[in-house]
């Protein structure tokens, strides 16, 4: 397990190679290499509203909440890119295989 629903979100974290499953609410959802997760919690200041667990052998960088606050106060592209993905963190993309996600994250 890497996070758990209701613990408090100090930092958000980037798939650097493997995949691991969100489960949230009402749905699971698999994440994989590209892709990153725990910004929403991160930036609302607010617990985790799922729980990741590894499902495969996983590479993961993680970022700290004040570094990405001060990353994103830096940078406004990767500010935009961040927050335009809060409330969307999480939905799949049409046209893929179900339960993948278009790769999303810093470019």
């Amino acid at each position: 397990m890497i996070v758990r629903e209701g613990d408090h979100a100090h930092s958000m974290y980037f798939i650097a190679a493997g995949e691991i499953e969100m489960a949230l609410e009402k749905k699971k959802v698999k994440l994989g290499e590209g892709q990153f997760f725990g910004e929403v919690a991160v930036l609302r200041k607010v617990r985790r509203s799922g729980t990741a667990t590894a499902l495969t052998r996983c590479n993961l960088l993680v970022l700290a909440a004040q570094d990405l606050h001060a990353l994103m106060k830096r940078d406004r592209r990767i500010a935009e890119r961040i927050k335009g993905r809060r409330g969307k963190a999480h939905r799949p993309q049409s046209g893929r295989s179900q339960g993948r996600r278009r790769r999303g994250g810093l470019t």
